[in-house]
């Protein structure tokens, strides 16, 4: 079994929500919300933002953005 394959077959990889994935201003809006200025102060070149648990390929790229910030607390009140 491979490590990013669950037993029932779902590819975990492609579960992965990462920095890079998301829009500009979804980037710009994440960034100011940590307050910082390189995603990689935060680990996002290594770690994923937010897991899905479905395909992210049936995502648009509104969702990915909602589901990343609102995995950082971005739209918490």
């Amino acid at each position: 079994m491979s490590f990013l394959k669950s037993e029932s077959g779902r590819n975990i990889n492609s579960e992965r929500i990462f920095f890079e994935y998301l829009s500009e201003d979804a980037k710009k809006k994440a960034l100011e919300f940590k307050g910082i200025k390189d995603y990689r102060e935060a680990n996002w070149d290594i770690f994923p933002m937010a897991l899905y648990y479905e395909d992210i390929s049936n995502l648009s790229q509104d969702e990915i953005d909602l589901e990343a910030l609102g995995s950082i607390g971005v739209y918490r009140s």
